[in-house]
């Protein structure tokens, strides 16, 4: 999975916020078989129960959704549109709460893309105020 992260990251690099956004909703119908938009549509507390019970993801598959959610998130923070930009990085962060529960294992750059999407999520609060 690590290698499929990378390889969707440097996919992304050099391309404007349509293409990027383009690429990532292609990494979730060719790597994870969802939809950007039943991803949308599930809420914070079925997200977990539905992604694991009905779509059957594994705690790599989560994690690879929790990156592509992140990254996409953070496309739709320097676009300023915040409300789509917040519900993605939500949803990132409580996979990345869960893949850390479920793996056990410290990882210096989960944490740096966990810090990242909460700092992002604080601005967003300051920003829909």
């Amino acid at each position: 999975m690590l290698k499929d992260i990378a390889r969707v990251i440097a996919l992304l690099m050099g391309k404007n916020t349509d293409e990027s956004l383009e690429i990532i909703n292609k990494a979730y119908n060719s790597w994870l078989k969802l939809d950007a938009a039943f991803i949308d549509a599930l809420s914070d507390d079925e997200l977990i129960d539905v992604l694991i019970n009905e779509k059957k993801l594994h705690v790599n598959h989560l994690e690879f959704l929790a990156e592509l959610l992140a990254k996409e998130g953070e496309l739709l923070f320097n676009e300023k549109d915040y409300e789509k930009s917040q519900n993605k990085l939500k949803k990132s962060l409580i996979l990345f709460d869960f893949v850390d529960q479920e793996q056990q294992l410290f990882s210096l750059d989960r944490q740096a893309t966990v810090q990242k999407i909460k700092q992002q999520l604080t601005a967003i609060s300051k920003n829909l105020l």
